[in-house]
């Protein structure tokens, strides 16, 4: 689905391969999916997404490199060209998360320093030489935060309270992490992240989900999409923000966990989880 700031609209093109739990990154025209889980089998696959008002094909996603670690509920960061892609559960399994860091070119993945922690759910913004990522779970909810420099990950500050499946949008320095799940409860909350500190992003609209949604935009400028509250009729649900407050805005067309990419006003939602208790009954 592509978002214009006011509407969502279904894309022409669509993804090669069904799967969900994906790290996205990039813009509304120049996206990333990587990795994922097809509900059989975890995914190596890279999948691209250009988008031209001049070209003959307004939109389509092609191959892109085969990951190296493969896995699910990953995170990521960058650009479409200058990617970073981060934990995730491996097919090991049993609860715990990798550590696996890897950058993309545009064309292939290359294994770096792995982060300091193991996650998987965790969620990251910021670029592929200034990342930051926030919580996750690896054995039992997260509450610490690494910073990537492009060549290393240093602990910072860790979140004020633990937090997995959550999302975040924004850069390094000011960005946003909201929703997520503290191990008893599903958050309607947001916090702020100034690069050292946290401060109140906020209470969602109430009928936000709180679990594995989209975002994409800055702190100033933001956009939080689908995710699930389990047990409720969510997952369509759309919100922006305005570096203060939240504000209810046009529901996506269909409910599901899934990533995002792009700004508040141009963003892009890729493939997913479908929830069954979906707003929208013709949804599966």
């Amino acid at each position: 689905e592509q978002y214009d700031g006011t509407n969502w609209i279904t894309s022409p093109a669509t993804l090669a391969s069904k799967r969900s739990y994906m790290a996205g990154f990039g813009t509304s025209t120049a996206a990333v999916a990587a990795g994922g889980y097809t509900r059989t089998a975890n995914s190596a696959l890279t999948e691209e997404y250009n988008s031209s008002l001049n070209s003959i094909t307004q939109a389509v996603w092609s191959a892109g490199g085969t990951v190296n670690t493969v896995g699910d509920v990953t995170s990521g960061a960058g650009t479409m060209n200058a990617g970073l892609k981060f934990g995730g559960y491996p097919p090991s399994g049993g609860g715990v998360g990798t550590k696996a860091t890897e950058e993309y070119n545009g064309s292939s993945w290359t294994s770096v320093n792995n982060m300091n922690t193991a996650a998987y759910g965790a969620t990251g913004t910021g670029l592929q030489t200034a990342a930051v990522r926030f919580g996750g779970y690896s054995g039992g909810a997260l509450n610490n935060a690494e910073e990537y420099d492009g060549t290393n990950w240093t602990a910072v500050t860790v979140v004020p309270t633990v937090r997995e499946s959550l999302t975040s949008f924004g850069v390094q320095t000011a960005a946003v992490l909201a929703g997520g799940y503290n191990g008893t409860a599903w958050l309607q909350t947001a916090l702020e992240y100034d690069g050292t500190n946290y401060s109140s992003g906020g209470t969602m609209p109430p009928t936000t989900g709180a679990q594995y949604a989209g975002s994409a935009g800055t702190q100033t400028a933001g956009l939080y999409f689908g995710g699930y509250v389990p047990g409720s009729a969510l997952g369509v649900t759309t919100a922006s923000y305005d570096g203060s407050s939240w504000s209810a805005e046009n529901n996506m067309l269909i409910s599901r966990y899934t990533s995002g990419s792009g700004t508040q006003t141009a963003s892009l939602a890729p493939g997913g989880y479908m929830n069954p208790n979906s707003l929208n009954p013709t949804a599966g």
